[in-house]
């Protein structure tokens, strides 16, 4: 038996029995998936207009069993603290965006277990 495409949701108890002239035997299997792979359900917009002095909140919202960690990138090297604060439902929040921003336009979410 081949079980594909598994959730959290798929819980059971699969028994399997043999039998003949002589009798038959049984065993039972529990089936509790205990993780599920990370996936983006709300990725960040593909562009942003900002004006200078502003705040901005830039989305990054996913779904995962357990919980994963969200971490920000910019030019490959993580980002956070200072103006950049990373929130608990993994938005990005920049405090105040100041002109030197604008090349700060592609920014990545990372989700890892």
């Amino acid at each position: 038996m081949i079980l594909k495409n598994l959730t959290v949701d798929d819980i059971a108890v699969i028994q399997c029995n043999a039998s003949n002239s002589f009798g038959y035997v049984f065993v039972n299997a529990y089936v509790n998936v205990l993780r599920e792979p990370p996936f983006i359900y709300e990725p960040p917009q593909g562009k942003l207009h900002l004006v200078d002095g502003a705040s901005a909140l830039i989305t990054c919202r996913s779904y995962s069993a357990p919980k994963a960690l969200v971490s920000w990138r910019k030019d490959g090297r993580p980002i956070n603290g200072g103006r950049y604060q990373i929130q608990s439902n993994g938005d990005l929040a920049i405090e105040v965006v100041l002109r030197p921003f604008y090349p700060f336009v592609l920014v990545n979410c990372r989700l890892c277990i």
